[in-house]
């Protein structure tokens, strides 16, 4: 018949499986999401709607951490149409969720 055999680390598994079970806010871990801000050219002042994008660094309870960071953005003014840098501090922001 078939041979037995043993799967090395499935405790560990379980374990980890069991807090995913308790604190499924963890999946998020890793992700990215886009944030949108209003931002001013720094050439001409003009305000426009950017994606900043965010990553999970870390979850405590009902609280996900990221780090800062930093992108460049094209001004979307016809009349200026110039590069500036959009820079943010660590995010700190809720977590809910549903079904």
């Amino acid at each position: 018949m078939g041979k037995e055999f043993e799967i090395k680390g499935m405790d560990e598994l379980l374990g980890k499986l069991k807090d995913l079970e308790n604190n499924p806010q963890m999946l998020l871990v890793g992700s990215t999401f886009d944030i949108e801000k209003e931002v001013a050219c720094d050439h001409c002042g003009h305000k426009q709607t950017v994606s900043l994008p965010v990553m999970v660094e870390r979850v405590e309870g009902k609280k996900g951490y990221g780090p800062g960071g930093s992108i460049t953005v094209t001004c979307s003014n016809p009349e200026c149409r110039k590069t500036f840098e959009v820079t943010w501090d660590n995010v700190v922001f809720d977590i809910e969720l549903t079904e």
